[in-house]
């Protein structure tokens, strides 16, 4: 069982964390909040450092960190909790001696291991986050399992030369995805870590600094970017953030996914639909909405706006294949798609448009009304 925390600060934790405190976002309740927290966090290297010093700081009630290296002279030059005097000695026992002279009013374990399949000793209910601070694609997937089997949110990052990205997965939120939805296993080969690709030392930091603000954001209440990867650049100063699509057959899809996974994997015997070229349908009489199914790299390449040059006799609406599926899961279909209207569904191959349609006239859309709308 999680421990419950204090409802209430200390004067030194009034003091401590005045500034925080008259923040709006946050005030006495929030601050709470943070006290309350539990999280998890593995590896205390580049990235691990920054972000715990960041949640010591920002007063997150519990912290366990989990790592199972020694402190080698190349980790100084980003891993700030550790010295040179440091060298040889365990990274979490070290850590939580610092942390500990910077918040005395937290609560911070260690636990000196590699984390494996086979390793016992997390009560994964206990926590609250799970936190990613490695650089191990292999461990990136056993916490993603357990975020996965344990209901329990998942802050992921990754370093790669002058650039970094984060992401937060929420599996109590029915269609938000999961980090097997971004790389999945069966895709993945042999990939570079920071050791034999290099990184820029202010880089880890930067991006540990936006894991922290996730964590602290989550925990208020107040974040509103489940799902989304944020790509950072210290390059060329650039943020791009991609909501990322909920594969329909990883494994954070339920059994209603899974089901509708099934019946949508070949096209069924229902009523022939139209299938209309790009070119043609200047020829079309009837108000048209155009449903854009392609990936998004797909629209980028090939931009409909563009082509349609601005006409306002077309209505456009870009939904991935992988989101629609969600769209007739979570909401009522109706809700989404008026069964009155005329609807060209657009992907690269007409297959995933042809799947689509075949559905929608089963639960009860009139097949001359749909089209599969092909570019070439």
């Amino acid at each position: 069982m999680k421990a419950q925390n204090q409802s209430k600060l200390s004067p030194q934790e009034l003091s401590y964390y005045q500034r925080q405190i008259i923040l709006k976002e946050i005030g006495l309740s929030g601050q709470v909040k943070l006290k309350s927290a539990r999280v998890l966090c593995v590896g205390v290297g580049g990235l691990g450092c920054p972000l715990l010093l960041c949640l010591t700081h920002i007063g997150i009630g519990h912290i366990t960190m989990v790592d199972g290296d020694q402190i080698d002279l190349s980790n100084l030059h980003r891993q700030v909790l550790y010295k040179a005097e440091d060298i040889g000695e365990s990274k979490v026992w070290v850590a939580q001696n610092t942390l500990v002279k910077h918040n005395p009013h937290i609560e911070i374990k260690a636990i000196q291991s590699y984390l494996s399949q086979e390793y016992q000793g997390i009560e994964w209910k206990d926590y609250d986050l799970i936190i990613d601070g490695t650089d191990d694609l292999s461990i990136r997937y056993f916490l993603n399992q357990q975020s996965v089997t344990h209901k329990i949110p998942y802050l992921y990052a990754a370093l790669d030369q002058w650039q970094g990205q984060v992401a937060i997965f929420h599996p109590k939120q029915k269609i938000s995805p999961c980090f097997e939805c971004l790389f999945p296993k069966k895709d993945q080969s042999p990939f570079e870590t920071c050791r034999q690709k290099g990184m820029l030392a202010s880089v880890s930091m930067l991006v540990a600094t936006y894991q922290a603000n996730i964590v602290a954001q989550h925990f208020l209440g107040i974040f509103e970017y489940y799902g989304q990867l944020f790509q950072i650049s210290a390059l060329d100063f650039s943020i791009f953030s991609t909501q990322i699509p909920k594969a329909i057959d990883c494994i954070c899809q339920d059994h209603a996914h899974t089901l509708i996974s099934e019946h949508l994997s070949t096209p069924s015997s229902s009523a022939q639909v139209r299938r209309v070229l790009f070119s043609e349908l200047e020829k079309m009489q009837e108000e048209i909405e155009i449903i854009d199914l392609r990936d998004i790299l797909d629209q980028e390449e090939v931009n409909l706006h563009e082509l349609l040059d601005g006409n306002l006799k077309y209505k456009i609406l870009h939904i991935t294949f992988h989101q629609m599926i969600h769209y007739l899961l979570d909401l009522n279909i109706h809700d989404l798609l008026k069964p009155q209207k005329h609807y060209y569904f657009l992907c690269q191959s007409n297959h995933r448009s042809q799947l689509i349609c075949d559905y929608l006239i089963e639960q009860g859309f009139d097949p001359h009304l749909l089209c599969i709308l092909s570019l070439t």
